[in-house]
């Protein structure tokens, strides 16, 4: 604690008129801020027990941290009121949360502390009890509770009570104090409606009973939401003291309690964002610093950087060398015409027991400066952080403010030879300064370089010192007993400060202020982040101020100044974490405001820093003539490089029309247009400027730990895209192609063309953006959608920007006399959308909102230009639709063709709508061709320009962009969304079109059978039904109920989590499934989905088709199979990185077909009536099996469930006798050797030939052949074949295979035979055979015979039956085939 001041300090000069002015400027501030802003910091007298902040927890699911047992919603996210501030959110029903906390003993009393935000109906309960694991309410014991309304209730034994307030929009507190003895609990509250701490209820004594007696400790807190909670809940800072009742803040900050609620309708979006310059800078890539890391390593990915390098200066010794501190643990000296550099010196290792750099964006090595006269006397400063020890073991040299968790310390070092390489030397410790919080510590220590020897502000050192963290709701800032939020001015070399080591300047302003520290030049800071001094002119002094809510400013600093904060913020009132106007009478409190600002621009209806923040630059007075006199400076997060015109930096009123305009530079490098977060490979850039000794700058980053120096500035005269036709560029005041989110705040869209109107994605957010290509090279589209089409709402997921009072970047079309819109669209939902805002349960909307410009006095919903379909003469139809004067009539002109035909569902478009306003003439175009259409009336305003106003926004996907109410919502995507102040012609639509180079589209092929068989339908009860997980399925009827996500199984295969069985009915081979699905989880989870299973043979072997909303890595939104392995990817539509659109976006149901053909392998599937498949693939692995619904990782529901089957096959397969004697010897089922023809349409599966059985390969046809005795198990004989088909249908073929010749013998007798031995003048023959004599050659006559056993061929001579004198040869045939042959001579008789 800084000791009480002595009288010895330097001689000062008399106090003047401007000194008493600045002091009565602070009183005035707390007078306006009231009682709050005076009262003390609440730290407990004893502090809580443990107290859990969240500041640690990584950004995700909460689950798994810190003891945290959780459901799948609650995560821990940015506080939307303080982006610095991380708290746990929890929306929809059934979610819970619970962990173990210091015990409440039986018999002692205890307090439970925690602060809450809702912003919807929450139904929602938090308290303490002693069970491990509090599932249900029936664990609870000493709880409050909320049901949906605005009353806090606490439960005393059997019922809920009321008791309260319980607020909405607002932070509240509460503290429950629970009596483990009597099983009592007492409950207060601030903050919210309660603006000091207030027992329950008010102006009561009362007392609440424990839901049930407890018998042991209270050692768990629990956080249940019940059935029906649709809100947004947030929790932190839940803190528990286990010695008895405590009723102090637990944060230690009144801020974190105080009341919510104002008359006055809070500044969403005050002031104009900076536009996109012609101008850039070029920039030359200097060096790149090591590596580094936080020790420990930290949780905050903020603080994952290649290194941590925050500012950059030259020695002031002419060597030419830059000083670049790392936060982490090293100050760098870097030669600025080479890049060499060297570690000049580790500031860690000096202070290694306490040094802090693992938590808090600025903590460790924060800031660097090297004395004016090093180059004598080798002195320079650093600002580290410190905890550990050193919060017990060393004094702050001024007072706290609440709880103290870290020190800045700010040291001298004086280098024993100021030319050396690396320092060596001594150093000594100036001051320690004591922080409540981690993050808005010490930001920066500076000596003046614009003075020389012998001025008074000659060797002074400003030190930059921000609020800790806590300075919101409360006096600190303002109080000049403290040092935060303040700039310190001291003489580091003096020795009559009150620590003695150091110097305090008599010219100080507050110097003679009674209780005032001396040190302090100015006052009511927040974050100050950086300074800098005009080399040129009166030298002003400019600060860099990071603000909390939306007001990022830059102040021209003289002596005494109070910037307000905390009951300002730039140039607005700050009240309950928002921004209003100044009120009438701010004159009188004598606050300094900016010169130049820019705000957070927060998505309408949305709060909280959006995560952007300034840092200080310089007023270029170097060598590059483009940027003479701009004051340059960055957004370090975005890593925007901002400028403004030093000459209109103008100290005012508060007026924010006297604000310096601010544009973002365009920025080079290697001659090419590129931007920082492209050159440093990531989002989230954290860029400085720096500055050397002749004015040139410099910029460091963080994020790849890189070093550049600004050579030049160029100018571009239009914007750079290839899809943009250059002949347009100059006229695109606003281009989004939905490839561009803010890098600190990804729900809105970076405008690509020359306004800089960035867009708002509302209700949706981040995942609005899908990837849905337009067009080959495009990036992700923006999905618009009605998310509760039967329920009174405003949740429609839409686009947009809208101010009241114009939005200044869209001047373009304020008094133009042509405006044109276009883009891509793809309907992917029913329209009109239901109209949701009428009883009427079939009412629809009259329009379908697509893409346009608001009037000037628009309230969201009147437009200027837009592009659009609606109701024309009773029937729906594509319309360009202008009103050229503010609150007069609009006039439309319609397309001829059908809506639906221009805008087919699930496919894209091009379309254009052009309006020129001083002819009084309107065009539409598709796919760069000019529609035919009409007019609806005449012309009702005439020709001219529009109003000259600047409209009040633009409208995308539905009306109403400031969000306040739903209309006229399209469900479906959109990109390339182009506003022009031009009426394109005609040859220009066409070749804008041309650029997307869209080539002829080709539909996936359809499957190859259209299953017409048996109907499965009416299987919604549990027994038709086999889940892998019983407990997690509900079926009540008409739905099957996958209720929660189901379990990993963790036996080396992935694989789907849950899914249940059909079990009705066979195994399915071909099919045709439909149903309609739905997904459970809420929209605003990218990777939730559902399940087809189909093919289904065991739980390590089926095919699922998976249903997401994330269509771009390899397990999302595809069709796979699950053969004993991990899931395999099988669809046609997967590239590499994206697969099919996503397949749901939305919470509502959706038709689904599933059509599997067995034989061919297809697989088709189909998503809300389409005729095109989603997704297709190809694969006979599994060709039967059964289907099934369930979710990989999720859960959803299934109804209306229909199987077509395949047609029964009765037909039995047909089995022929291939002829030819190659193939068949023998003929009517009696044969030597067969061959047998195999057909069935359903496919022939196997067949036996007797008994012995032969798989074939399933196809239509097949063959047997040479089937002779001892082949295939043929036998001579009786042979009996049987031939099956798929289906089970038999044909049974019985045949005979004799090998056996004829025998053939010589019959004797007179009349028969005349000769002997094989010579004859005439002979007979008896022929034989047991399988029938089938015919005979004589010398190649052929004779045929009876098919007898015996048969005779008598009175052969020469000229009978063929015969001749001399050689014969008769051959004999039997049916079967088999031969004999008889050779013999014919003599003359």
């Amino acid at each position: 604690m800084r000791p009480a001041r002595s009288n010895g300090r330097s001689e000062s000069p008399p106090t003047g008129t401007r000194r008493s002015l600045r002091a009565a400027a602070v009183v005035a501030a707390v007078t306006v801020a009231g009682a709050l802003l005076t009262t003390a910091p609440a730290a407990a007298a004893e502090p809580f027990t443990e107290l859990l902040d969240f500041e640690a927890y990584e950004r995700t699911a909460l689950n798994g941290q810190d003891g945290w047992v959780a459901s799948a919603a609650p995560r821990v996210i940015a506080d939307p009121l303080n982006g610095n501030n991380q708290v746990v959110e929890s929306v929809g029903g059934g979610q819970q949360s619970y962990r173990a906390i210091p015990a409440i003993a039986e018999g002692d009393t205890g307090t439970l502390f925690f602060r809450f935000l809702r912003t919807g109906s929450v139904d929602t309960s938090f308290g303490l009890t002693d069970v491990d694991a509090p599932n249900d309410y029936v664990n609870s014991r000493a709880y409050v509770n909320n049901q949906n309304d605005d009353v806090l209730r606490v439960r005393d034994g059997g019922a809920f009570k009321p008791a309260g307030v319980w607020s909405k929009d607002a932070w509240q507190c509460v503290w429950i104090v629970a009596d483990n003895a009597a099983d009592k609990v007492t409950v207060y509250s601030q903050g919210g409606a309660y603006e000091e701490q207030t027992r329950l209820p008010e102006g009561t004594e009362q007392q609440f009973g424990f839901r049930q007696a407890v018998n042991g400790a209270l050692d768990r807190f629990f956080w249940k939401n019940g059935s029906s909670s649709a809100g947004r809940l947030l929790l932190d800072d839940v803190a528990v003291d286990n010695t008895g009742e405590n009723l102090a803040i637990a944060t230690g900050n009144p801020g974190d309690c105080a009341p919510g609620g104002t008359a006055n309708e809070p500044l969403l979006n005050p002031l104009p964002d900076p536009a996109l310059a012609d101008l850039g800078i070029e920039v030359t890539e200097l060096a790149q610093l090591p590596k580094s890391q936080t020790t420990p390593a930290t949780q905050d990915q903020r603080l994952v950087r290649h290194n941590r390098i925050t500012h950059l200066d030259e020695v002031p010794d002419g060597s030419g060398r830059l000083m670049v501190p790392d936060n982490n643990d090293i100050l760098y000296l870097v030669d600025k015409e080479s890049g060499a550099y060297v570690p000049y010196l580790n500031v860690r290792n000096e202070f290694i027991d306490n040094f802090h750099n693992s938590a808090g964006l600025g903590t460790g090595l924060g800031s660097a400066e090297f004395h004016p006269d090093f180059a004598e006397n080798g002195l320079f400063y650093t600002v580290h952080t410190e905890g550990g020890t050193a919060l017990t073991e060393d004094t702050p040299d001024f007072p706290a403010f609440g709880n103290t968790a870290f020190h800045s310390v700010i040291t001298e070092w004086k280098a024993s030879d100021p030319s050396a390489e690396t320092f060596s030397g001594t150093h000594r410790e100036i001051m320690r300064i004591p922080f409540a919080g981690r993050v808005h510590t010490v930001q920066q220590i500076a000596f003046n370089p614009t003075v020389e020897e012998g001025d008074a502000d000659y060797g002074n050192l400003y030190i930059l010192v921000g609020d800790g963290g806590n300075g919101v709701g409360n006096g600190n800032p303002q109080d000049l007993a403290t040092p935060q939020g303040k700039i310190l001015r001291v003489n580091p070399t003096g020795d009559d400060s009150e620590n003695g080591e150091y110097g305090v300047p008599g010219d100080n302003p507050f110097i003679d202020e009674a209780d005032a520290l001396p040190e302090i030049y100015a006052v009511g800071m927040r974050d100050p982040h950086r300074i800098s001094w005009d080399p040129e002119g009166e030298h002003t002094m400019y600060l860099a101020h990071i603000g909390e809510w939306q007001v990022e400013s830059i102040y021209a600093v003289e002596p005494g100044d109070n910037f307000g904060w905390s009951v300002r913020e730039g140039s607005f009132l700050a009240d309950n974490r928002q921004i209003f106007p100044l009120p009438a009478d701010d004159a009188q409190y004598g606050f300094t405001y900016p010169v130049a600002a820019y705000d957070h621009n927060r998505d309408p209806g949305q709060t909280g820093d959006a995560g952007v923040a300034v840092n200080g630059g310089f007023v270029y007075r170097g060598d590059i003539p483009e940027l003479q006199g701009r004051y340059l400076f960055t957004d370090l997060v975005r890593g925007w490089v901002l400028s403004t015109d030093a000459d209109e930096m103008v100290r005012n009123d508060g007026d924010i029309d006297d604000l310096a305009t601010i544009e973002e530079l365009r920025v080079f490098a290697d001659g090419e247009e590129t931007t920082f977060q492209e050159l440093v490979g990531d989002k989230r850039v954290d860029l400085r400027f720096g500055s050397d000794a002749d004015g040139e700058l410099y910029l460091v980053s963080k994020a790849n730990g890189k070093i550049w120096k600004v050579t030049g500035a160029r100018t571009v005269d239009e914007p750079v895209s290839p899809f943009v036709l250059p002949a347009l560029a100059p006229n695109l005041v606003a281009h989004y192609d939905f490839d561009h989110p803010d890098a600190a705040k990804p729900t809105v869209e970076v405008d690509q063309g020359r306004s800089g109107t960035d867009i708002s994605l509302i209700n949706g957010g981040i995942e609005m953006r899908v990837a849905d290509r337009a067009y080959p090279g495009s990036g992700e589209a923006l999905q618009t959608q009605q998310m509760s089409p039967r329920t009174a709402s405003n949740d429609d997921w839409k686009a947009g920007v809208y101010d009241a009072s114009g939005v200044d970047s869209l001047d373009a079309f304020a008094g133009t006399d042509k405006a044109a819109v276009m883009g891509w669209f793809k309907p992917t939902g029913d329209h009109p959308a239901l109209n949701s805002g009428t009883a009427n349960p079939d009412d629809v909307y009259n329009a379908i909102g697509l893409a346009g410009v608001l009037t000037g006095t628009s309230d969201g919903h009147a437009v200027r230009a837009l592009l659009e379909v609606i109701t024309v003469d009773g029937e729906l139809k594509l319309v360009a639709l202008g009103r050229r004067v503010d609150g007069a009539g609009s006039w439309t002109f319609a397309a001829d063709l059908p809506w639906d035909e221009i805008l087919a569902k699930g496919q894209w478009v091009h379309l254009a709508a052009t309006f020129d306003f001083a002819a009084g003439e309107m065009k539409l175009f598709r796919n760069g061709e000019e529609l035919a259409g009409k007019y609806t009336a005449a012309n009702p305003w005439g020709e001219g320009v529009t109003s000259d106003t600047a409209p009040a926004g633009i409208k995308i996907g539905g009306s109403f962009p400031q969000n306040t109410r739903e209309a006229n919502p399209f469900t479906g995507r959109m990109d390339d969304i182009m506003l022009l102040d031009t009426v394109p012609t005609a040859e220009q639509v066409a070749a804008q079109y041309a650029l997307y180079a869209v080539p002829p589209v080709e539909p996936p092929t359809p499957p190859t059978c259209t299953p017409d068989g048996p109907v499965i339908t009416d299987v919604m009860a549990e027994d038709d039904w086999a889940p892998r997980t019983p407990a997690k399925w509900d079926f009540p009827g008409e739905e099957v109920v996958l209720t929660e996500a189901g379990t990993n199984p963790n036996d080396g295969i992935r694989r789907p989590f849950e899914y249940a069985v059909l079990t009705e009915g066979a195994p399915l081979g071909s099919f045709d499934l439909s149903a309609q699905v739905r997904l459970d989880e809420r929209a605003s989870v990218n990777n939730r989905d559902v399940i087809l299973v189909f093919g289904w043979k065991s739980d390590t072997e089926y095919y699922y088709a998976h249903l997401s909303q994330d269509n771009t890595i390899y397990a999302h939104n595809g069709i796979f199979k699950v053969n004993k392995a991990d899931r395999e990817r099988i669809d046609d539509q997967w590239d590499g990185s994206v697969g099919a659109p996503p397949a749901v976006t939305d919470e509502e149901w959706h038709d689904v077909r599933l059509v599997r053909c067995a034989d061919s392998g297809d697989i088709a599937v189909y998503v809300d009536g389409l005729d095109t498949p989603l997704m297709t693939a190809n694969d006979k692995t599994f060709t039967e099996g059964r289907v099934g619904f369930g979710s990989f990782d999720n859960f959803g529901r299934l109804r209306e469930l229909s199987v077509t089957t395949a047609p029964t096959d009765t037909t039995a397969p047909a089995v022929t006798v291939k002829s030819g004697a190659e193939f068949t010897v023998g003929r009517d089922g009696v044969y030597s050797a067969v061959s047998f023809k195999l057909n069935d349409a359903g496919k022939v599966d196997r067949l036996t030939l007797n008994g012995v059985e032969k798989d074939l390969t399933d196809d239509v046809w097949s063959d047997l052949n040479g089937v002779k005795p001892g082949v295939f198990g043929a036998v001579a004989g009786a042979n009996t074949l049987v031939v099956y088909d798929a289906a089970g249908n038999a044909t049974t073929v019985r045949f005979t295979l004799d090998v056996t010749a004829p025998s053939v013998t010589v019959k004797e007798g007179p009349g028969l035979t005349a000769g002997a031995g094989g010579t004859y003048s005439s002979v007979s023959y008896k022929l034989h055979d047991a399988g029938k004599i089938d015919r005979l050659t004589l010398n190649g006559v052929v004779k045929d015979l009876t098919d007898n056993v015996w048969s005779d061929l008598n009175g052969v001579k020469p000229g009978a039956f063929g015969a001749v004198l001399g050689a014969n040869t008769l051959v004999v045939y039997d049916v079967a085939g088999n031969a004999t042959t008889v050779d013999f001579t014919l003599t003359a008789p």
